[in-house]
């Protein structure tokens, strides 16, 4: 299924569940509280056991003092199969984003094929919502271990987004994105991957073909660097891509793509325009509904304290 009918789909059944429970998605102001969409993607899902399981979560415009806050997973009709809450207080605070902490253990089992809704909700409002489907691959043909395995797939494979790395003084765009099992060749328990980055329809920049990895199991976060376009004999010496370099007008296209036998697995179109890269819409302050609302800012990772810092986020539209 195309990324735009399965987001449809997907968006649809949510939008359904969530009035099924009389939430309703208000219009996105400056201050509507949005949870941190990275943290949402990164739950921790597996595939054995159908289990999700949840940890701290990050909110943008964060409500001031203590907070009532929980996570949620419905099903299609809109019944609750499974709802944590947060500690009230906020373990990480800085502006108007604060990190809250689930109540645990906090685990949810889905075994019923079908579509759900992720959806938190803060002070009785529901901010931010990510739907997703859960599909079996049967049962396994050993007679000892007969366990059914599950898949759970949505925006995982139709989001990513560029964000800046330092190199002496100088802006490098890094390409986050998901990948998982769902990727690989029918068979197969690991593969590789590589990105291709083309402006109206030549390529530009790539990454190291060595490095990226695809495994077995749920959507795992990984961050690619890219490079001016190099031979891989060439890679210890491959220039660096700023930027600069992604700041010239045209249509650009982040393909990413299999290594064991080169499929597109990814297609990420973006426009630039005046030298910068054309927001997505649904990061645009003011987005409705808001609860499908996506905060261009994620928290920067290996570091001491706690900062947000922009991404551009962008979609697969095939």
């Amino acid at each position: 299924m195309h990324a735009r009918s399965f987001t449809t789909l997907l968006l649809r059944a949510s939008c359904f569940a969530c009035l099924s429970l009389g939430f309703l998605a208000v219009a996105a102001v400056a201050n509507t509280p949005a949870a941190n969409y990275e943290n949402l993607l990164d739950t921790w899902f597996d595939p054995n056991s159908g289990t999700l399981r949840f940890a701290d979560y990050g909110v943008g415009f964060a409500p001031t003092g203590a907070v009532d806050a929980s996570l949620a997973v419905l099903d299609a009709k809109g019944q609750i199969v499974g709802q944590h809450g947060f500690f009230p207080d906020y373990v990480l605070q800085e502006g108007v984003f604060g990190v809250m902490r689930i109540r645990g253990p906090a685990e949810v089992k889905l075994s019923t094929p079908g579509l759900y809704t992720l959806v938190m909700v803060v002070n009785n409002q529901p901010i931010t919502r990510l739907p997703m489907k859960l599909t079996s691959s049967g049962a396994s043909g050993d007679p000892f271990n007969p366990a059914t395995s599950v898949t759970l797939d949505g925006f995982w494979r139709t989001r990513a987004y560029f964000i800046m790395r330092d190199y002496k003084g100088e802006p490098l765009p890094d390409l986050v994105l998901w990948v998982g099992g769902f990727d690989l060749p029918a068979g197969k328990s690991t593969d590789q991957f590589y990105v291709e980055l083309l402006r109206d329809g030549k390529v530009i920049a790539h990454s190291k073909r060595s490095l990226g990895h695809i495994a077995a199991g749920h959507f795992k976060r990984t961050q690619i660097s890219l490079f001016q376009p190099h031979e891989d004999r060439a890679s210890a010496n491959a220039g660096v891509f700023s930027m600069a370099h992604l700041s010239v007008d045209g249509a650009y296209e982040v393909r990413v793509l299999r290594s064991s036998d080169q499929t597109r697995i990814r297609s990420f179109d973006f426009d630039v325009a005046g030298g910068k890269i054309k927001p997505m819409a649904q990061t645009q302050l003011g987005y409705t509904p808001a609860s499908d609302y996506i905060m261009p800012r994620v928290q920067r990772k290996n570091t001491n304290t706690f900062e947000m810092v922009e991404a551009i986020w962008i979609e697969d539209f095939r």
